[in-house]
C-alpha cells in the first residue's frame, strides 16, 4: 500500500493494521488512521519544533502516543470524540529528546508502556502518570550481555 499522508511529511517510525483493516502510523511529524482506501480517519500534527515517532492503539477508538520534543508529552486521544483522555508531560530526561524514543514501546497488561530510550541508552518501563517504574541498561555493539544484566 501506498500511503499519501496529510501534512508535512517525515520518516514512518511505527506502524499496526487495527482489527478493522485500518493502518495507525507515527510519521515523525504526526500520526495518522487510514483506512484500507486510503481515506483519513483521525490525523494529528504536533506543533513546530515537536515529533512524534512511536504510536499505540487502545482497542478502535483509542491511540496513545509519544511526543518527542520540549515538553515531551505522552498523550491517550479518544479519536471518535477527539478528546484527549489522558495527558501526561514527561520527567525530566525522560522522554524530551527527538532520540528519545527508537519507537520500539509496548504497552502491558498492566497498563503500563516499555520505551526503548536511545539517547538514554536503557529501557524503562512507565506507570500511567508517566512515572518511572525500573529500567534496564541498553546494549553497546560487540559488549556481552550478562556485564550488562544489573536492574537499576
Amino acid at each position: 500500500m501506498e500511503l499519501q499522508r496529510p501534512g508535512r511529511q517525515g520518516e514512518i517510525s511505527d506502524a499496526v493494521m487495527l482489527s478493522n483493516g485500518n493502518i495507525l502510523f507515527a510519521h515523525q511529524f504526526g500520526v495518522t488512521e487510514i483506512t484500507p482506501d486510503k481515506k483519513v480517519v483521525w490525523n494529528y500534527e504536533p506543533p513546530a519544533g515537536h515529533e512524534v515517532h512511536t504510536a499505540v492503539p487502545i482497542g478502535t477508538d483509542r491511540v496513545l502516543y509519544i511526543q518527542n520534543g520540549d515538553p515531551a508529552l505522552l498523550r491517550v486521544v479518544n479519536i471518535a470524540t477527539g478528546a484527549t483522555e489522558r495527558k501526561s508531560p514527561s520527567r525530566p530526561n525522560s522522554l524530551q529528546a527527538r532520540t528519545a524514543s527508537s519507537g520500539m514501546r509496548v504497552l502491558t497488561s498492566r497498563g503500563t508502556l516499555l520505551v526503548a530510550h536511545m539517547d538514554l541508552n536503557k529501557v524503562v518501563e512507565y506507570d500511567s502518570n508517566g512515572n518511572e517504574l525500573w529500567s534496564f541498561p541498553g546494549m553497546v555493539f560487540g559488549e556481552s550481555l550478562p556485564s550488562r544484566m544489573e536492574m537499576s
